[in-house]
């Protein structure tokens, strides 16, 4: 049981290692196209870099939700409270992507909506690409 706790505590730390690494990939995606786009508009640079970060924050939040839980009692730790924590944690991350997609289009004027989303969709198929790279197969956040 002892050798199982450990391997598990291991696991989860590797884990956590491997979506700090995505994270830190993601942010300096973000800053890299937010600069090449500046060369052409400042509009354009701050709106991919407000996409950029309107995905990653939420992202954050919950890859810090999960792989930082607090240690529960054994009669808490069951299959069914993980994956509700799984499922509270989407939620959540959904409602702070909405909340951030809604507090630019109204706080940011002007606003370039294909860089946003373009930015958006980019920075997430490079997280996606970048863990199915890691051991060949998906981080399961």
């Amino acid at each position: 049981m002892l050798k199982t706790s450990r391997k598990t505590r291991g696991h989860t730390q590797v884990v956590r290692q491997k979506t700090l690494k995505i994270l830190f990939v993601q942010l300096v995606a973000i800053c890299c196209v937010a600069l090449l786009l500046s060369i052409k508009s400042w509009v354009i640079a701050y709106s991919a870099l407000l996409g950029g970060l309107v995905y990653l924050l939420p992202y954050a939040y919950l890859a810090n939700r999960i792989l930082t839980k607090r240690r529960r009692a054994d009669t808490e730790n069951t299959p069914n409270r993980a994956l509700a924590e799984l499922y509270i944690g989407q939620i959540w991350k959904m409602v702070i992507t909405a909340m951030l997609f809604a507090l630019v289009f109204v706080l940011v004027k002007p606003l370039s909506p294909f860089s946003l989303f373009g930015t958006y969709i980019a920075i997430q198929a490079l997280g996606w690409w970048l863990q199915m790279r890691a051991d060949k197969r998906f981080i399961k956040l």
